[in-house]
């Protein structure tokens, strides 16, 4: 008898995180999923990021993925979602953005700010209203709280 198929899940990380930030979640749901790691590249635009994932999951002939998101992930996914909605399945957001951060709001002209958030938050913090009126689907599940995402 053949291995049964294992639904696709892909990871999309909040800004200034990498795999190795997922490494346990990754290992925890490995068995249960085919997992794809989204590398984003946050020092693009917010929609030229939306693209590349466009492009990773046609190149990848991915079809009804289920997806997890952590914090500007969140935001990724959403626009994603609004061009290529029909690919998605389920998703579980971990502490995603409802608004900017007044703070980072405040600070993101600085030369320190653009070089550790790239243009990404930029785009975010200019369309967040728009950005945050796009429809979730239905099967999502949003995870908010003080811990650590990765057990």
């Amino acid at each position: 008898m053949g291995k049964m198929r294992r639904d696709d899940l892909i990871i999309i990380p909040g800004l200034d995180y990498n795999k190795d930030s997922y490494s346990k979640m990754i290992d925890k749901l490995s068995d249960d999923y085919k997992i794809h790691f989204f590398s984003c590249d946050y020092d693009k635009t917010t929609y030229d990021i939306v693209e590349d994932l466009v492009e990773v999951v046609n190149s990848k002939k991915l079809s009804k993925s289920n997806f997890v998101t952590h914090s500007y992930g969140s935001i990724i996914f959403r626009l994603f979602y609004d061009k290529c909605n029909c690919l998605v399945d389920k998703v579980v957001q971990f502490a995603p953005l409802n608004k900017p951060s007044k703070i980072l709001d405040k600070f993101h002209n600085s030369p320190f700010f653009f070089r550790k958030m790239g243009r990404a938050y930029k785009d975010f913090i200019t369309n967040h209203e728009k950005i945050l009126s796009i429809k979730l689907p239905d099967k999502v599940g949003i995870i908010a709280g003080g811990k650590r995402f990765n057990p």
